[in-house]
């Protein structure tokens, strides 16, 4: 197609009842809509794997609305605040 490269098939794990992509792209990892019977107190983790045959350049967007790190490489590299995490709306 157009200008890209050839490039193999390539398989993509997938599960109805996993993150699905949104129209714009993104992936909504809503917690709360995963698991509704969640008490106040409980801990939720999300993992996820981005693969790239070489070194490159992503571009990462996060909302919170709770306590939330980012690791990357085992490495923290993002810790909301409170104020991020009272007002998710807003940024």
């Amino acid at each position: 197609m157009a200008n890209n490269p050839a490039y193999p098939f390539q398989l993509r794990a997938f599960h109805e009842n996993g993150f699905i992509q949104t129209r714009k792209g993104l992936y909504d990892l809503d917690l709360n809509a995963k698991f509704p019977t969640a008490k106040l107190g409980q801990i939720g983790y999300v993992y996820a794997m981005l693969w790239s045959d070489s070194e490159a350049e992503c571009h990462l967007s996060i909302s919170v609305e709770s306590p939330t790190n980012l690791y990357i490489n085992g490495k923290q590299v993002y810790c909301s605040s409170i104020g991020e995490e009272r007002d998710s709306k807003g940024g």
